[in-house]
């Protein structure tokens, strides 16, 4: 596949259960893809992946996270404009009317007080903006440095009895404030940390705080199998993930 194995963006509900990313051997491919196998971006309700097999791809086995949107100007005590920074998003709505936002501080990813509900939005495709009047009064934010994440599309995960193998980078990035579990999964010969927990207002702007993850049962490949590596203009604060659980795994390598 010349890029994503698959990609979801802004669905709901969503299932992989018994697929198999290989290159087709016989016809003497060697590489199953050239970009992550399964690439979840802001997605909502569930998602589950289960008894997969994912090897040789050029990237990510799994990239689950949501979109931060950089503020750009304020236009009222109530409407604010925000921004698809990086050069691979945009093009898609990222906003629906009800739907709930946080913002964060881009020094150092804390949260600002408050939790915001989308009234109405004007997409401005082609320039990645997008103008939002909340139902709410907003923060003053002109001269702060803010992300704004849709925390409505941030789903439930589970990954459970999977087989990364022969990866070059990262065989799972998770980012979610919802409940998620990485469990029984084996991950043989990877490069990169076996899981990834980022969170990036910086560079990828692939946003996602995790609150309450338990990571267990899983076979890894390396001494150092799991990264937590939250991405701001500073240091971040210490609590941006927070309810961590990481039992009963061992390492095989």
């Amino acid at each position: 596949m010349h890029g994503f194995g698959w990609l979801s963006q802004m669905c709901e509900n969503l299932t992989f259960n018994n697929i198999k990313f290989t290159p087709d051997f016989e016809r003497g491919y060697t590489v199953s893809s050239f970009a992550d196998l399964i690439h979840v971006c802001g997605c909502k309700g569930f998602v589950n992946i289960s008894n997969c097999l994912f090897e040789h791809p050029h990237d990510d086995g799994i990239n689950i996270h949501g979109a931060f949107l950089r503020f750009k100007k304020q236009l009222s005590s109530h409407t604010a404009v925000f921004e698809f920074v990086h050069k691979q998003q945009g093009g898609y709505k990222n906003f629906f009317k009800g739907n709930k936002v946080k913002f964060y501080s881009r020094m150092d990813l804390s949260e600002l007080d408050g939790v915001y509900t989308v009234k109405d939005t004007f997409d401005d495709i082609d320039n990645k903006l997008v103008t939002i009047a909340f139902d709410e009064e907003l923060p003053a934010m002109t001269k702060k440095m803010v992300v704004a994440e849709n925390i409505t599309y941030n789903p439930k995960v589970t990954i459970s009895d999977c087989l990364f193998r022969d990866i070059p980078t990262r065989g799972i990035l998770c980012t979610t404030t919802e409940k998620s579990e990485i469990k029984n999964n084996v991950f043989s010969n990877l490069i990169m940390p076996d899981i990834f927990i980022s969170c990036d207002c910086r560079d990828w702007y692939e946003s996602g705080p995790c609150k309450s993850m338990k990571i267990h049962g899983n076979t890894f490949s390396q001494k150092n199998p799991i990264k937590f590596e939250p991405i701001c203009i500073g240091k971040p604060v210490e609590n941006v993930h927070e309810n961590i659980e990481i039992y009963d795994n061992k390492e095989e390598y």
